[in-house]
Protein backbone atom coordinates (compact mmCIF):
# COMPACT_ATOMS: atom_id res chain seq x y z
CA UNK A 1 0.00 0.00 0.00
CA UNK A 2 1.33 3.44 -0.70
CA UNK A 3 2.74 5.39 2.16
CA UNK A 4 0.25 8.78 1.62
CA UNK A 5 0.66 12.21 3.41
CA UNK A 6 -1.38 12.52 6.32
CA UNK A 7 -4.73 14.87 5.84
CA UNK A 8 -8.03 15.89 8.05
CA UNK A 9 -10.73 13.12 8.64
CA UNK A 10 -12.61 12.40 5.07
CA UNK A 11 -16.44 12.12 4.64
CA UNK A 12 -17.26 8.51 4.40
CA UNK A 13 -19.21 9.74 1.15
CA UNK A 14 -17.80 12.98 -0.42
CA UNK A 15 -14.38 12.84 1.32
CA UNK A 16 -12.74 16.29 1.43
CA UNK A 17 -15.25 17.93 -1.30
CA UNK A 18 -16.34 21.02 0.80
CA UNK A 19 -12.94 21.72 1.05
CA UNK A 20 -12.01 21.77 -3.38
CA UNK A 21 -14.22 25.30 -3.27
CA UNK A 22 -11.64 28.58 -4.63
CA UNK A 23 -11.74 29.99 -1.19
CA UNK A 24 -10.02 27.31 0.96
CA UNK A 25 -7.23 28.06 -0.89
CA UNK A 26 -6.14 30.84 0.94
CA UNK A 27 -8.23 29.65 4.27
CA UNK A 28 -9.02 26.27 5.54
CA UNK A 29 -5.50 24.99 3.45
CA UNK A 30 -3.14 27.65 5.36
CA UNK A 31 -4.80 26.15 8.47
CA UNK A 32 -4.38 22.20 7.51
CA UNK A 33 -0.60 23.25 7.15
CA UNK A 34 -0.41 23.75 10.88
CA UNK A 35 -2.44 20.68 11.52
CA UNK A 36 -0.73 18.38 9.29
CA UNK A 37 2.68 19.69 8.11
CA UNK A 38 4.20 20.71 5.08
CA UNK A 39 2.67 18.37 3.17
CA UNK A 40 -0.81 16.91 3.34
CA UNK A 41 -3.61 14.77 1.65
CA UNK A 42 -7.38 15.52 0.48
CA UNK A 43 -9.74 13.37 -1.22
CA UNK A 44 -12.51 15.08 -3.38
CA UNK A 45 -15.26 12.24 -3.96
CA UNK A 46 -16.04 8.63 -2.68
CA UNK A 47 -13.52 6.15 -1.66
CA UNK A 48 -11.53 4.47 -4.60
CA UNK A 49 -12.95 6.43 -7.39
CA UNK A 50 -12.45 9.91 -5.40
CA UNK A 51 -10.07 12.63 -7.25
CA UNK A 52 -7.01 12.36 -4.95
CA UNK A 53 -4.73 15.31 -4.57
CA UNK A 54 -1.34 15.91 -2.65
CA UNK A 55 -0.73 19.49 -1.51
CA UNK A 56 2.82 20.94 -0.54
CA UNK A 57 4.18 24.22 0.13
CA UNK A 58 8.30 22.51 0.91
CA UNK A 59 10.44 24.66 -1.61
CA UNK A 60 12.00 21.68 -2.15
CA UNK A 61 8.60 19.97 -3.01
CA UNK A 62 7.50 22.60 -5.41
CA UNK A 63 10.79 22.49 -7.22
CA UNK A 64 10.63 18.73 -8.01
CA UNK A 65 7.30 19.23 -8.87
CA UNK A 66 7.34 22.07 -11.07
CA UNK A 67 10.92 21.21 -12.73
CA UNK A 68 12.35 20.19 -16.29
CA UNK A 69 12.87 16.46 -14.89
CA UNK A 70 9.58 16.18 -13.09
CA UNK A 71 7.53 12.71 -12.99
CA UNK A 72 4.65 15.56 -12.83
CA UNK A 73 2.49 17.62 -16.08
CA UNK A 74 -0.27 19.51 -17.13
CA UNK A 75 -1.58 16.96 -19.14
CA UNK A 76 -4.19 15.17 -17.78
CA UNK A 77 -4.84 17.76 -14.90
CA UNK A 78 -8.69 18.82 -15.02
CA UNK A 79 -8.04 22.24 -14.73
CA UNK A 80 -5.77 22.45 -17.95
CA UNK A 81 -7.99 20.25 -19.55
CA UNK A 82 -10.84 22.41 -18.94
CA UNK A 83 -8.64 25.68 -19.97
CA UNK A 84 -7.63 23.90 -23.04
CA UNK A 85 -11.34 23.60 -23.72
CA UNK A 86 -13.22 26.74 -23.48
CA UNK A 87 -9.90 29.20 -24.58
CA UNK A 88 -7.68 26.77 -26.89
CA UNK A 89 -4.06 25.81 -26.82
CA UNK A 90 -2.12 29.25 -25.95
CA UNK A 91 1.08 28.97 -24.38
CA UNK A 92 -0.35 28.42 -20.67
CA UNK A 93 -2.56 25.24 -21.72
CA UNK A 94 -0.15 23.91 -24.73
CA UNK A 95 1.36 20.68 -23.78
CA UNK A 96 4.50 19.09 -24.98
CA UNK A 97 6.34 19.95 -28.60
CA UNK A 98 3.19 22.53 -29.21
CA UNK A 99 4.50 23.88 -25.65
CA UNK A 100 7.80 24.02 -26.76
CA UNK A 101 7.68 25.61 -30.02
CA UNK A 102 5.19 28.64 -28.70
CA UNK A 103 7.76 29.10 -26.21
CA UNK A 104 10.48 29.71 -28.58
CA UNK A 105 8.11 31.37 -30.84
CA UNK A 106 7.28 34.02 -27.72
CA UNK A 107 10.09 34.39 -25.98
CA UNK A 108 11.86 36.97 -28.06
CA UNK A 109 8.66 39.19 -27.58
CA UNK A 110 8.83 39.42 -23.99
CA UNK A 111 12.62 40.01 -23.09
CA UNK A 112 13.57 42.78 -20.59
CA UNK A 113 14.96 44.82 -23.66
CA UNK A 114 11.16 44.44 -25.25
CA UNK A 115 8.95 45.07 -22.02
CA UNK A 116 10.86 48.08 -21.93
CA UNK A 117 9.41 49.39 -25.16
CA UNK A 118 6.20 49.12 -23.86
CA UNK A 119 6.85 51.67 -20.79
CA UNK A 120 6.17 54.75 -22.65
CA UNK A 121 2.34 53.59 -23.12
CA UNK A 122 2.29 52.22 -19.66
CA UNK A 123 3.19 55.38 -18.49
CA UNK A 124 0.42 57.52 -20.16
CA UNK A 125 -2.46 55.07 -19.36
CA UNK A 126 -1.29 55.19 -15.62
CA UNK A 127 -1.43 58.98 -15.63
CA UNK A 128 -5.08 59.00 -17.38
CA UNK A 129 -6.24 56.33 -14.67
CA UNK A 130 -4.58 58.47 -12.05
CA UNK A 131 -6.00 61.88 -12.96
CA UNK A 132 -9.47 60.56 -13.63
CA UNK A 133 -9.17 58.93 -9.26
CA UNK A 134 -8.04 61.77 -8.31
CA UNK A 135 -10.94 63.79 -9.49
CA UNK A 136 -13.72 61.52 -8.47
CA UNK A 137 -16.02 62.81 -5.70
CA UNK A 138 -16.73 59.60 -4.25
CA UNK A 139 -14.96 56.25 -2.96
CA UNK A 140 -13.60 54.33 -5.84
CA UNK A 141 -13.66 50.47 -5.73
CA UNK A 142 -9.95 49.82 -6.00
CA UNK A 143 -10.54 46.81 -7.67
CA UNK A 144 -12.50 47.22 -10.34
CA UNK A 145 -10.39 50.53 -11.14
CA UNK A 146 -6.94 48.57 -11.47
CA UNK A 147 -8.52 45.53 -12.76
CA UNK A 148 -9.98 48.10 -16.10
CA UNK A 149 -6.83 50.10 -16.25
CA UNK A 150 -4.18 46.90 -16.27
CA UNK A 151 -7.09 45.82 -19.02
CA UNK A 152 -7.12 49.06 -21.32
CA UNK A 153 -3.14 48.08 -21.04
CA UNK A 154 -2.70 44.66 -22.40
CA UNK A 155 -5.48 45.40 -24.78
CA UNK A 156 -3.48 48.30 -26.27
CA UNK A 157 -0.40 45.99 -26.32
CA UNK A 158 -1.99 43.13 -27.80
CA UNK A 159 -3.82 45.40 -30.60
CA UNK A 160 -2.84 48.54 -30.71
CA UNK A 161 -3.46 51.63 -29.00
CA UNK A 162 -6.84 53.45 -29.57
CA UNK A 163 -8.84 50.43 -28.95
CA UNK A 164 -10.56 51.39 -25.61
CA UNK A 165 -13.93 49.38 -26.80
CA UNK A 166 -12.04 46.43 -27.00
CA UNK A 167 -11.11 46.89 -23.47
CA UNK A 168 -14.99 47.55 -23.06
CA UNK A 169 -16.09 44.42 -24.73
CA UNK A 170 -13.87 41.73 -22.71
CA UNK A 171 -14.88 43.48 -19.48
CA UNK A 172 -18.24 42.44 -20.04
CA UNK A 173 -17.62 38.83 -20.92
CA UNK A 174 -14.02 37.94 -19.44
CA UNK A 175 -15.20 37.26 -15.82
CA UNK A 176 -18.46 35.01 -17.21
CA UNK A 177 -15.35 32.79 -19.16
CA UNK A 178 -12.87 32.77 -15.81
CA UNK A 179 -16.12 31.31 -13.52
CA UNK A 180 -16.96 28.35 -16.02
CA UNK A 181 -13.40 27.32 -16.62
CA UNK A 182 -13.08 26.95 -12.68
CA UNK A 183 -16.90 25.56 -12.70
CA UNK A 184 -16.11 22.49 -15.54
CA UNK A 185 -12.58 21.91 -13.96
CA UNK A 186 -13.65 21.60 -10.35
CA UNK A 187 -17.57 21.47 -9.97
CA UNK A 188 -19.42 18.59 -8.61
CA UNK A 189 -21.19 17.59 -11.83
CA UNK A 190 -20.05 18.97 -15.64
CA UNK A 191 -22.46 19.01 -18.11
CA UNK A 192 -21.52 18.72 -21.88
CA UNK A 193 -21.54 22.41 -22.74
CA UNK A 194 -24.43 22.13 -25.43
CA UNK A 195 -26.43 21.45 -22.14
CA UNK A 196 -29.48 23.66 -22.91
CA UNK A 197 -29.76 25.14 -19.52
CA UNK A 198 -30.37 29.19 -19.59
CA UNK A 199 -26.61 29.14 -16.89
CA UNK A 200 -24.90 27.15 -19.65
CA UNK A 201 -25.71 28.94 -22.65
CA UNK A 202 -25.13 32.66 -21.07
CA UNK A 203 -21.75 30.81 -20.36
CA UNK A 204 -20.94 29.84 -23.93
CA UNK A 205 -22.52 32.82 -25.24
CA UNK A 206 -19.91 35.06 -23.40
CA UNK A 207 -17.42 32.56 -24.54
CA UNK A 208 -18.19 33.06 -28.01
CA UNK A 209 -18.54 37.09 -28.07
CA UNK A 210 -14.68 36.64 -26.49
CA UNK A 211 -13.60 34.79 -29.52
CA UNK A 212 -15.51 36.65 -31.45
CA UNK A 213 -13.56 39.83 -30.84
CA UNK A 214 -10.27 38.30 -31.28
CA UNK A 215 -11.41 37.06 -35.04
CA UNK A 216 -12.87 40.44 -35.79
CA UNK A 217 -9.59 41.93 -35.11
CA UNK A 218 -7.07 39.50 -36.65
CA UNK A 219 -9.09 39.95 -39.65
CA UNK A 220 -8.22 43.71 -39.70
CA UNK A 221 -4.69 43.41 -38.24
CA UNK A 222 -1.39 43.49 -40.23
CA UNK A 223 2.40 42.01 -39.53
CA UNK A 224 3.62 45.63 -39.71
CA UNK A 225 1.51 46.72 -37.26
CA UNK A 226 3.26 48.13 -34.14
CA UNK A 227 1.07 45.45 -31.51
CA UNK A 228 1.73 41.83 -30.04
CA UNK A 229 -0.41 40.29 -32.94
CA UNK A 230 1.71 42.52 -35.54
CA UNK A 231 4.84 41.17 -33.87
CA UNK A 232 3.50 37.54 -33.58
CA UNK A 233 2.58 37.12 -37.22
CA UNK A 234 6.01 38.17 -38.48
CA UNK A 235 8.04 35.74 -35.62
CA UNK A 236 9.08 31.91 -36.54
CA UNK A 237 10.36 29.41 -34.88
CA UNK A 238 14.05 29.52 -34.72
CA UNK A 239 14.84 25.88 -34.69
CA UNK A 240 12.50 25.16 -37.70
CA UNK A 241 11.46 28.79 -39.29
CA UNK A 242 7.85 27.63 -38.81
CA UNK A 243 5.62 30.42 -38.66
CA UNK A 244 2.17 31.04 -36.44
CA UNK A 245 -1.03 30.47 -37.70
CA UNK A 246 -3.97 33.00 -36.97
CA UNK A 247 -5.91 30.04 -35.20
CA UNK A 248 -2.66 29.80 -32.51
CA UNK A 249 -2.81 33.72 -32.49
CA UNK A 250 -5.83 33.92 -31.67
CA UNK A 251 -5.49 31.19 -28.53
CA UNK A 252 -2.10 33.13 -27.64
CA UNK A 253 -3.80 36.46 -27.52
CA UNK A 254 -6.54 34.62 -25.29
CA UNK A 255 -4.81 33.15 -22.57
CA UNK A 256 -2.99 36.83 -22.03
CA UNK A 257 -5.83 38.53 -21.77
CA UNK A 258 -6.93 36.13 -19.23
CA UNK A 259 -3.96 35.95 -17.18
CA UNK A 260 -2.10 38.84 -18.22
CA UNK A 261 -4.60 41.36 -17.29
CA UNK A 262 -5.78 39.87 -14.10
CA UNK A 263 -2.84 38.67 -12.06
CA UNK A 264 -1.42 42.30 -12.82
CA UNK A 265 -4.93 43.84 -11.47
CA UNK A 266 -4.35 41.35 -8.33
CA UNK A 267 -0.65 42.35 -7.05
CA UNK A 268 -1.63 46.06 -7.74
CA UNK A 269 -4.52 46.41 -6.40
CA UNK A 270 -3.44 44.80 -3.35
CA UNK A 271 -0.24 47.02 -2.67
CA UNK A 272 -2.62 50.26 -3.03
CA UNK A 273 -4.71 48.64 -0.89
CA UNK A 274 -1.76 48.17 1.80
CA UNK A 275 -0.15 51.43 0.91
CA UNK A 276 -3.38 53.00 2.11
CA UNK A 277 -3.27 50.89 5.34
CA UNK A 278 0.13 51.36 6.47
CA UNK A 279 0.75 55.15 5.36
CA UNK A 280 3.79 55.61 6.82
CA UNK A 281 5.10 53.26 4.43
CA UNK A 282 3.26 54.73 1.76
CA UNK A 283 4.81 58.03 2.58
CA UNK A 284 8.70 56.87 2.85
CA UNK A 285 7.83 55.08 -0.93
CA UNK A 286 6.70 58.48 -1.94
CA UNK A 287 9.45 60.57 -0.58
CA UNK A 288 11.41 57.72 -2.72
CA UNK A 289 9.93 58.20 -6.15
CA UNK A 290 10.17 62.27 -5.26
CA UNK A 291 13.76 61.71 -4.88
CA UNK A 292 14.25 60.36 -7.96
CA UNK A 293 12.06 62.59 -10.10
CA UNK A 294 9.75 61.27 -12.83
CA UNK A 295 9.86 57.32 -13.42
CA UNK A 296 9.00 56.82 -17.21
CA UNK A 297 11.38 54.04 -17.62
CA UNK A 298 12.60 50.78 -17.16
CA UNK A 299 15.70 52.30 -16.14
CA UNK A 300 14.06 54.62 -14.06
CA UNK A 301 12.12 51.63 -12.35
CA UNK A 302 15.42 49.74 -11.11
CA UNK A 303 15.77 52.65 -9.12
CA UNK A 304 12.91 52.14 -7.15
CA UNK A 305 14.08 49.85 -4.46
CA UNK A 306 11.92 50.24 -1.51
CA UNK A 307 8.61 50.98 -3.82
CA UNK A 308 9.60 47.41 -5.72
CA UNK A 309 9.73 46.01 -2.25
CA UNK A 310 6.59 47.44 -1.82
CA UNK A 311 5.67 45.11 -4.62
CA UNK A 312 7.46 42.09 -3.96
CA UNK A 313 6.33 41.86 -0.34
CA UNK A 314 2.75 42.60 -2.04
CA UNK A 315 3.07 39.51 -4.00
CA UNK A 316 4.58 37.42 -1.50
CA UNK A 317 1.18 38.46 0.89
CA UNK A 318 -1.01 38.09 -1.82
CA UNK A 319 0.21 35.82 -4.77
CA UNK A 320 -1.71 36.23 -8.02
CA UNK A 321 -1.28 32.70 -8.90
CA UNK A 322 -1.56 31.32 -5.11
CA UNK A 323 -0.81 27.99 -6.41
CA UNK A 324 -0.35 25.57 -9.53
CA UNK A 325 -1.57 21.96 -10.44
CA UNK A 326 -0.02 19.20 -11.79
CA UNK A 327 -0.71 15.00 -12.38
CA UNK A 328 1.38 12.09 -11.61
CA UNK A 329 2.11 10.84 -14.95
CA UNK A 330 4.31 7.76 -12.78
CA UNK A 331 4.39 6.56 -8.67
CA UNK A 332 6.62 9.75 -7.32
CA UNK A 333 7.64 10.64 -3.64
CA UNK A 334 7.10 14.04 -2.98
CA UNK A 335 8.16 15.35 0.43
CA UNK A 336 8.92 11.92 1.91
CA UNK A 337 5.11 10.67 0.82
CA UNK A 338 4.00 8.69 -1.58
CA UNK A 339 1.95 9.70 -5.13
CA UNK A 340 0.70 7.01 -7.22
CA UNK A 341 0.65 7.95 -10.70
CA UNK A 342 -2.59 10.05 -11.40
CA UNK A 343 -2.83 11.84 -8.66
CA UNK A 344 -2.87 15.61 -8.59
CA UNK A 345 -0.58 17.58 -6.96
CA UNK A 346 -0.75 21.35 -5.63
CA UNK A 347 2.10 23.28 -4.84
CA UNK A 348 0.58 26.13 -2.51
CA UNK A 349 2.65 29.42 -2.95
CA UNK A 350 0.27 30.90 -1.03
CA UNK A 351 1.60 29.28 2.12
CA UNK A 352 4.94 29.05 0.89
CA UNK A 353 5.14 32.55 0.95
CA UNK A 354 3.68 32.47 4.66
CA UNK A 355 5.76 29.56 6.12
CA UNK A 356 7.41 31.23 9.39
CA UNK A 357 11.16 29.54 8.45
CA UNK A 358 11.12 31.48 5.47
CA UNK A 359 9.17 34.54 6.41
CA UNK A 360 9.50 36.04 10.38
CA UNK A 361 5.87 37.61 11.09
CA UNK A 362 4.69 36.29 7.79
CA UNK A 363 1.18 37.58 8.13
CA UNK A 364 2.89 41.34 8.76
CA UNK A 365 3.07 43.68 5.89
CA UNK A 366 6.79 44.65 5.77
CA UNK A 367 8.74 45.55 2.47
CA UNK A 368 12.11 46.37 4.30
CA UNK A 369 12.70 42.59 4.23
CA UNK A 370 12.67 42.39 0.54
CA UNK A 371 14.93 45.92 1.02
CA UNK A 372 17.36 43.68 3.65
CA UNK A 373 17.29 40.24 0.71
CA UNK A 374 15.75 41.64 -2.54
CA UNK A 375 13.65 38.86 -4.27
CA UNK A 376 16.53 37.71 -6.76
CA UNK A 377 18.71 36.82 -3.62
CA UNK A 378 15.99 34.66 -2.03
CA UNK A 379 16.77 31.32 -1.92
CA UNK A 380 15.53 29.34 -4.65
CA UNK A 381 11.58 28.18 -4.54
CA UNK A 382 11.39 30.18 -1.92
CA UNK A 383 9.24 33.38 -3.43
CA UNK A 384 7.58 32.54 -6.39
CA UNK A 385 5.47 34.90 -7.76
CA UNK A 386 5.61 34.07 -11.40
CA UNK A 387 5.35 30.21 -10.89
CA UNK A 388 8.75 28.51 -11.11
CA UNK A 389 10.29 25.81 -13.84
CA UNK A 390 10.31 25.74 -17.34
CA UNK A 391 6.39 26.59 -17.48
CA UNK A 392 7.04 30.23 -15.08
CA UNK A 393 5.38 32.92 -16.41
CA UNK A 394 7.03 34.19 -19.76
CA UNK A 395 5.55 38.03 -19.36
CA UNK A 396 7.28 38.43 -15.61
CA UNK A 397 9.53 41.64 -16.89
CA UNK A 398 6.57 42.90 -18.54
CA UNK A 399 4.48 42.56 -15.37
CA UNK A 400 6.99 43.77 -13.30
CA UNK A 401 7.51 46.66 -15.12
CA UNK A 402 3.96 47.35 -15.53
CA UNK A 403 3.81 47.59 -11.93
CA UNK A 404 6.59 49.30 -11.10
CA UNK A 405 5.63 52.28 -13.30
CA UNK A 406 2.06 52.53 -12.15
CA UNK A 407 2.66 52.62 -8.78
CA UNK A 408 5.31 55.33 -9.42
CA UNK A 409 2.86 57.38 -11.29
CA UNK A 410 0.20 57.03 -8.15
CA UNK A 411 3.11 57.93 -5.39
CA UNK A 412 4.04 60.80 -7.15
CA UNK A 413 0.48 62.73 -7.78
CA UNK A 414 -1.92 60.97 -5.13
CA UNK A 415 -2.27 59.71 -1.91
CA UNK A 416 -3.99 56.67 -1.19
CA UNK A 417 -6.87 55.98 1.60
CA UNK A 418 -7.92 52.99 2.47
CA UNK A 419 -12.07 52.74 3.77
CA UNK A 420 -11.86 49.11 4.79
CA UNK A 421 -8.89 47.17 6.85
CA UNK A 422 -10.75 43.56 5.65
CA UNK A 423 -8.90 42.27 2.63
CA UNK A 424 -10.93 38.81 2.36
CA UNK A 425 -9.49 36.97 -1.22
CA UNK A 426 -10.80 34.09 -2.96
CA UNK A 427 -8.98 32.05 -6.06
CA UNK A 428 -10.51 31.63 -9.44
CA UNK A 429 -7.94 31.21 -12.23
CA UNK A 430 -6.12 33.56 -10.41
CA UNK A 431 -6.55 35.06 -6.66
CA UNK A 432 -8.85 38.19 -6.33
CA UNK A 433 -10.24 40.20 -3.61
CA UNK A 434 -13.30 39.65 -2.40
CA UNK A 435 -14.79 42.60 -1.53
CA UNK A 436 -14.00 46.37 -3.83
CA UNK A 437 -11.95 47.86 -1.51
CA UNK A 438 -12.86 51.15 -1.62
CA UNK A 439 -10.43 53.92 -1.90
CA UNK A 440 -10.24 57.45 -2.25
CA UNK A 441 -7.28 59.12 -3.99
CA UNK A 442 -5.94 62.73 -3.12
CA UNK A 443 -3.76 65.01 -4.55
CA UNK A 444 -0.33 64.54 -3.24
Amino acid sequence: MPRLAPGPRANPLIGHLPLATSSHIAGEWQRLHLDWGDTFSLRFGPPLIGRRLTVTRTPEAIGQILGARSPFTKTGHPFFEAFRDVLGTGLFSAYGEDWRFQRRVLSPLFTAKQSAAYAPLVRRRAEEAVARWIAAERPLSLRSEVLRLTLVIVTDLLFGAGRDDLADRLERHFQTVSAYIIERAFGPLVLPRRTPLPHIRRQERAVREVYALVDEVLAGATADEDSFIGRLRLAEDPDTGRRVTDAEIRDQVLVFVAAGHDTTATALTMALQLLGMHPEVQSDAADEVAALGPVETAEDAQRLRLTTAVMDETMRLYPSAPGTGRRAAEDAVVDGWDVPAGTMAYTNFWSLHRHPDLYPHPEAFRPQRFVDVPATDRPRHTYLPFGAGPRSCIGAHTAVLEMQLILATVLARAEVVALTRDTPVRSDITLTPSVPLPVRFRRR
